[in-house]
């Protein structure tokens, strides 16, 4: 009898989006080669599959519209990297919106579920959380930054593709990161003032 576990829910993308334009075909294979990773991070996280096929077409309608908007913009390099990214992005944004939290019954289930047994698994906890939170509130060009250093893009390839050099790319990035910081912590401080009340 098959694992129950390497059974994934199947995927089938719209070939046009909501607007009625096509869909690129490399993005829809690309979907198709990132769902097990998908799914794979969505079970890392203890989240919820269900809304995963939804919200991975609707990336791929987006992705496809990025595409065919920027015909003057180099190619992705690495589409598949680069898809699953926008439905991070996307899957971030909905659970954020939803307000959904993942309760455990202990530290001890945080530790075996997600970590298995690492010396470290509190600081990779708390570095997950941070990194959630500032996707957050970083900046469109700041977060799509992000997402190219991610995909293995270089400093010098993001300038070429933003027309600036690799220098300012970095410290635009920077400069960006750091606005988002001060922004989570001015809502962590404001969020700290409300419960105090």
């Amino acid at each position: 009898m098959q694992d129950q576990r390497t059974v994934h829910p199947p995927l089938w993308i719209s070939e046009t989006d909501e607007h009625g334009n096509r869909v690129k075909r490399e993005v829809i294979e690309a979907a198709h080669r990132i769902w097990t990773r998908v799914l794979q991070h969505l079970r890392y996280d203890g989240q919820d599959l269900a809304p995963a096929a939804e919200i991975l077409e609707a990336a791929c309608h987006c992705v496809s519209r990025t595409i065919r908007r920027d015909t003057k913009r180099d190619p992705i390099r690495n589409l598949d990297s680069y898809l699953f990214w926008a439905f991070a992005r996307k899957h971030t944004r909905r659970m954020i919106r939803e307000g959904r939290i993942h309760y455990v019954d202990s530290v001890e289930s945080i530790a075996t579920a997600k970590m298995g047994v690492q010396d470290d698994w509190v600081s990779m906890v708390e570095n997950e959380i941070q990194l959630r939170q500032m996707l957050c509130y970083l900046d469109e060009r700041t977060r799509d930054m992000l997402i190219l250093r991610i995909s293995g893009d270089s400093w010098a390839e993001i300038g070429e593709r933003i027309g600036i050099s690799a220098h300012n790319a970095e410290v635009q990035f920077a400069n960006g990161a750091k606005r988002a910081r001060s922004r989570l912590l001015r809502a962590g401080l404001a969020r700290l003032g409300r419960e105090q009340k």
